[in-house]
């Protein structure tokens, strides 16, 4: 997520927002939709006929067809990948899914993290800016896990002092 926020300067970021999508991330002018994918079957899963609203959604961001006038569709979408995985989604997509990008984790040689390497960039499926709608939905995405984050860390604290409490009587 820091890699749109931080690297790339999107204004929000959230995660299973629009479109149930691992990440989105929105400007004032786009749109991104991220899946990320930790298998080769996991990545496969996401064209399988079995798997019908992803195949749905998929068939609406080639076509664009008119009857899903109200589905809301990312100007770019992104698969994140391991680095095993990388050239073998890299060929399927281009094969396949020539307008879907491809993302992959790649760890920092000398540090206990990772980082974000673009490998395919994604090609514009339209032009359209994001709607008020769907701003207001990632704001309240954002906003769920600020929240829920707090929470979780009132959580720890509150098991801290209680452990502390108790250890000293």
């Amino acid at each position: 997520m820091k890699y749109f926020r931080y690297d790339n300067g999107y204004h929000f970021v959230c995660s299973e927002c629009i479109n149930n999508a691992d990440i989105t991330a929105i400007d004032s002018k786009r749109l991104i939709e991220v899946e990320i994918k930790v298998s080769w079957n996991d990545f496969l899963n996401e064209f399988n006929e079995k798997s019908r609203n992803k195949t749905l959604k998929h068939k609406v961001y080639e076509s664009l067809e008119k009857p899903y006038a109200n589905y809301v569709i990312p100007n770019y979408f992104y698969f994140c990948v391991t680095k095993e995985l990388q050239h073998k989604c890299y060929e399927y997509l281009n094969k396949h899914k020539p307008k879907y990008g491809l993302l992959v984790v790649e760890d920092y040689k000398y540090r206990k993290s990772s980082y974000i390497k673009s490998i395919k960039p994604a090609k514009k499926l339209h032009d359209n800016k994001p709607s008020v709608k769907t701003w207001i939905e990632i704001g309240k995405r954002v906003q769920s896990e600020m929240i829920g984050l707090k929470e979780k860390q009132y959580e720890v604290e509150t098991a801290k002092i209680m452990f502390k409490e108790e250890n000293n009587e």
